[in-house]
């Protein structure tokens, strides 16, 4: 009993402090709607990635738990990537976990990518998600644009693996969900260390 006891503290204690989940950032419209318009991804010629900028809506840090975002697709490969990366000077850095999409629909939907990295996001720090297509020159699918009425603001868009091109104009609808995470306080850390110390002498003590 004892040592189940010290089981449930030490997961309590050393737990990333995982708490309700939330919505951090969301530029749908009312009842999740979005615009018929889409910014465009892939297609046979030009390539196309495009991301847009976020950064969380809360004041303190989040683990990622999922991404949201309305595509649709039109003809091809029907597959895309979508990445969150970290910000480099104002346009998308480097990937910081990547999800991937299949059987789009035609009439757009809504896609659900939950994160398996958990990554931590972090107050007043701008991140990028960016949609690619594997077979850029085949794909041709679309990122619908955000209705709220309409979101404006920075785009990122580029042709293959070119140079990233910024342009100010209604974003394509995205939300980010995450979880607050609470890093634990020192004491809690050495007690956690203490209750992992009995816990391990427990077992010792009961093997002799």
């Amino acid at each position: 009993m004892k040592l189940r006891v010290l089981c449930n503290l030490l997961v309590v204690l050393l737990a990333a402090g995982q708490l309700q989940a939330a919505i951090i950032f969301n530029n749908f419209g009312s009842g999740d709607s979005y615009a018929v318009s889409a910014w465009t991804i892939g297609f046979p010629g030009t390539e196309l990635d495009t991301g847009v900028p976020f950064a969380i809506t809360v004041g303190v840090p989040h683990t990622l738990d999922s991404i949201e975002l309305a595509a649709s697709w039109y003809s091809g490969t029907n597959e895309i990537d979508v990445w969150l990366m970290n910000d480099d000077a104002g346009k998308p850095g480097t990937i910081i976990e990547a999800f991937n999409f299949q059987n789009l629909s035609s009439g757009g939907s809504i896609l659900v990518g939950n994160s398996v990295l958990n990554p931590i996001l972090t107050p007043g720090t701008d991140y990028w998600l960016v949609a690619s297509a594997p077979n850029e020159n085949d794909t041709f699918a679309g990122w619908n644009s955000a209705t709220n009425p309409s979101v404006w603001g920075p785009i990122a868009f580029r042709s293959g693996a070119g140079s990233w091109n910024i342009a100010n104009d209604n974003q394509p609808a995205l939300r980010i969900n995450g979880s607050p995470y609470v890093i634990p306080a020192p004491g809690a850390i050495i007690l956690g260390g203490i209750g992992a110390g009995l816990v391990g002498w427990m077992k010792r003590r009961r093997a002799i």
